[in-house]
Formats: structure tokens, C-alpha cells, sequence
């Protein structure tokens, strides 16, 4: 898994709590996963 910066989570979250999307958040988990 790789790790991200903590300003890196505070966009994700931000940008999830303005849209939140099953899709989007599936996107990150692909984007994890081969990252």
C-alpha cells in the first residue's frame, strides 16, 4: 500500500464530504491498489 502525505488525506476527504460518490471512492481504491 502506498503512503500518502497527510495533506493528501485532507483533499481526499474534503473532496469526498463535497461529492460524495461510491465511485469516486472506488476509483481511490484502484488507484491504491496499483499505486
Amino acid at each position: 500500500m502506498v503512503v500518502f502525505p497527510p495533506c493528501f488525506y485532507f483533499y481526499f476527504f474534503v473532496l469526498l464530504a463535497l461529492h460524495p460518490s461510491r465511485l469516486l471512492y472506488h476509483h481511490f481504491l484502484i488507484a491504491v491498489n496499483f499505486g
